[in-house]
Formats: C-alpha cells, structure tokens, sequence
C-alpha cells in the first residue's frame, strides 16, 4: 500500500484524457513527502498535499477532500 504503486501506474500512462488529482497526506512534508520532487513534471497531473503536523492545527485527507470534493466524480 502506500503512494508507489500509484506512481507506477502515473508513470506507465500515456496522456491522459483528463487531469488526475492526488490527495496526498503525510505528518510532515519534509520528511514524507515521497516522491515529491517528481509530481511536477507530470503531465495533467495535480498533488493537493497536506502534512497534518507542519500547522497548529492538523489538516487531514478527509478535510482536503471536503475542501477539493468538486474535483472527485
């Protein structure tokens, strides 16, 4: 389980239709964040990541979910 079997299956696409979104959380962003530096290079493809304990107050997949929801069908 985990974020690298999902980069396998970014990496091994071809263009895509449409974009893909990633709802990334992590505690802290510096230390797990993986892979972080390659997500930029993808085509169509958007990271909305959060580490839970870089703030005062924790931020979740779920409240990035609620807040970016439009973007799930």
């Amino acid at each position: 389980t985990g974020i690298a079997p999902l980069r396998s299956i970014i990496r091994g696409r071809q263009s895509p239709m449409c974009p893909v979104h990633l709802l990334y959380g992590c505690r802290r962003l510096k230390q797990d964040y993986l892979f972080g530096d390659e997500w930029p290079n993808v085509e169509k493809f958007n990271v909305h990541v959060h580490g839970s304990r870089d703030q005062a107050e924790k931020v979740h997949v779920g409240d990035i979910l609620r807040r970016e929801g439009k973007l799930v069908r």
